[in-house]
């Protein structure tokens, strides 16, 4: 005798795919913050790309950006359920420094 069990599968549960969601908006944000920086740098100086890239980096890391941003969003990440929200964001961040370097 066959029994046929109804089983419902969810392949994507919402904390799942909201974290995913999170991960492609980071993403982009983090490309397209790097192709304009440099279109603008581009357009203003006209030096070498590599010089370009390099000063890009540079400005990136040690910029007033992500550094006053990043630990100042640290402290109040702490608790709450704004935490997981600013994680994202020190993620994102985090994200733009190491692709800035790898570009």
């Amino acid at each position: 005798k066959k029994v046929m069990h109804t089983v419902h599968v969810s392949f994507l549960p919402t904390a799942r795919a909201v974290r995913i969601i999170q991960c492609i908006n980071a993403m982009t944000t983090t490309w397209l913050t790097i192709f304009w920086s440099q279109w603008q740098y581009y357009s203003i100086h006209h030096q070498d790309k590599m010089i370009m890239k390099t000063v890009l980096a540079v400005m990136m890391s040690a910029g007033v950006f992500p550094l006053l941003s990043v630990f100042s969003m640290k402290c109040v990440a702490d608790s709450g359920m704004e935490a997981k929200a600013l994680r994202a964001i020190i993620g994102a961040l985090g994200l733009l420094v190491g692709i800035s370097w790898e570009k």
